[in-house]
């Protein structure tokens, strides 16, 4: 890097989201080039082995300050290291991602280049928990089948099923349910030929239909007239 016609005031550190050369420059993580702690809420989820899931790791890119006002990505020149890489770990060989090994508070983050250096605080959160909760059943105008659904004979519907999960989160789940009846000649759906398609039986009657996935059921009876 040439640095002879400019002299060096300081570096900074900004928020990165890849691995190039030339990567442009994100938020600031510290605006002076002393060490000044901003938290950045950073969520984790931790797998069976304490080790942050890769894809969630957040990258910190270091910038040097010239004389001139002009800036250049000096990431591959820092060193940078965390207070505590028990619980926050700095992968060299991923450009300095960061991972989170477990819940932490107030990890420090420092960067160095040639004599300068800056810092910023890391918070390391358990991702919300995405566990089914609920199941509910819908057509597709959109009203919600919540006990009974009664159509005409030899007819069909579409269903859609909807996910609630612990965290709030809805999600469409319809190609993973598995539907059973316990009348196929009122009402019945053909998992694998055509699913969720709600067929009304040849003959009048009510059936059970229960709808399941990852240990959740919705039931509802189904009417044919």
């Amino acid at each position: 890097m040439k640095v002879q016609s400019k002299s060096l005031l300081g570096i900074e550190l900004h928020e990165g989201n890849q691995i190039v050369n030339n990567l442009p420059i994100g938020n600031l993580l510290d605006n002076t080039t002393q060490i000044i702690s901003l938290v950045k809420s950073i969520n984790y989820p931790l797998d069976i082995n304490g080790r942050g899931i890769s894809n969630n790791g957040f990258y910190p890119t270091a910038w040097a300050v010239f004389n001139d006002g002009t800036k250049e990505n000096i990431t591959q020149y820092t060193s940078c290291w965390s207070s505590d890489q028990k619980t926050v770990y700095l992968n060299y060989l991923k450009g300095s991602y960061l991972f989170g090994h477990k819940p932490a508070e107030n990890v420090l983050i420092t960067a160095s280049f040639a004599g300068h250096s800056a810092s910023f605080n890391v918070d390391v959160k358990k991702m919300p928990d995405h566990k089914l909760a609920s199941i509910q059943i819908y057509l597709a105008n959109g009203s919600e089948i919540d006990k009974n659904i009664t159509r005409n004979i030899n007819t069909h519907v579409r269903l859609i099923a909807i996910g609630n999960y612990g965290d709030g989160l809805l999600k469409n789940i319809s190609s993973n349910i598995f539907y059973s009846t316990n009348d196929p000649s009122h009402a019945m759906i053909l998992n694998d030929l055509n699913p969720n398609v709600l067929y009304f039986g040849k003959l009048a009657g009510t059936a059970t239909i229960p709808a399941s996935w990852q240990g959740i059921k919705k039931t509802f009876t189904v009417t044919s007239k």
